[in-house]
Order: C-alpha cells, then sequence, then structure tokens
C-alpha cells in the first residue's frame, strides 16, 4: 500500500505517521553537537528556521514553536455535552 509523504526505508515499511514536512518543522531536536541530527533531518524541509539544535532546546523557543495554540472545548459528535445540574 502506497504512503505519500510517509518515510519508508529500502523495504518500504513506514518509519512514521508524519510526513518529512512535519517532523522537520513540528518537532524540536536538541543537543545535535553530540549525537548528531535526527534519521529525519531534511534542510529542505526546515522552514523558516532549523528544529535543530547544538545544545539544549531553549524554554522560550518550546513555547514559541509547540505551544502557540490555545486550547478549545467542544462537544463532541459522538458524546453529548455534560449536563450541569443543581
Amino acid at each position: 500500500m502506497p504512503n505519500p509523504g510517509n518515510i519508508t526505508h529500502e523495504r518500504e515499511n513506514t518509519m512514521s505517521a508524519e510526513t518529512l514536512q512535519h517532523l522537520n518543522t513540528q518537532t524540536l531536536i536538541g543537543m545535535t553537537s553530540q549525537r548528531g541530527n535526527a534519521w529525519h533531518y531534511r534542510a529542505e524541509h526546515q522552514g523558516e528556521e532549523t528544529n535543530h539544535y547544538d545544545a539544549a532546546i531553549p524554554v522560550e523557543d518550546v513555547e514559541r514553536r509547540l505551544f502557540h495554540w490555545t486550547a478549545m472545548s467542544a462537544a463532541s459528535p459522538s458524546r453529548p455535552p455534560p449536563t450541569l445540574t443543581r
């Protein structure tokens, strides 16, 4: 079965459910000066700034790049919202 955009190796086994674009922009990889780049690193997929850090990943970058969203509450189609009682 084809897996467009998914990572595969020679035997066509899927390496990740995420695309290279996702892995290179939505994950942060630290300590690369000690352990090297992640297996999925591709310079052409890095976007405006790299997701690889030579040392520890700064907390400010984690907050800015991974937690730049606001959680919202919404009813699920499979589960009705809870009823408030007094």
